[in-house]
């Protein structure tokens, strides 16, 4: 349990240091390297939504809804890490919670 919590907290961290970078390339001039980084952020959150969509488009839209504001905040690790402590068994998902936290990471 305390391994999937670190592990969600890395990735919240990562996330949001590099939102920060980007905003530091951009106020030193470094457009190209921001951009890279945006890119790859942006990259990884559409890849995310994809994986919401596809894993949970059987629960409806609320809940795709949900999950996918989550990707937006950059605090789907946590939710994942949440579902895998439980260990509730989702039924009408493609992907366990654990394997959807290993899918979706960035």
């Amino acid at each position: 349990m305390m391994r999937v919590g670190v592990s969600a907290f890395l990735s919240i961290g990562d996330s949001i240091s590099d939102l920060v970078m980007i905003y530091t390339y951009r106020m030193d001039g470094r457009l190209v390297q921001a951009n890279l980084l945006g890119l790859c952020l942006g990259l990884g959150s559409f890849m995310n939504l994809m994986l919401v969509y596809v894993n949970n488009r059987k629960k409806g839209k609320r809940f795709v809804l949900r999950e996918a504001i989550w990707v937006f905040l950059f605090v789907k690790p946590a939710a994942d890490a949440f579902r895998v402590t439980r260990g509730k068994d989702q039924k009408q998902c493609l992907l366990s919670p654990l394997m959807e936290m290993t899918v979706g990471k960035r």
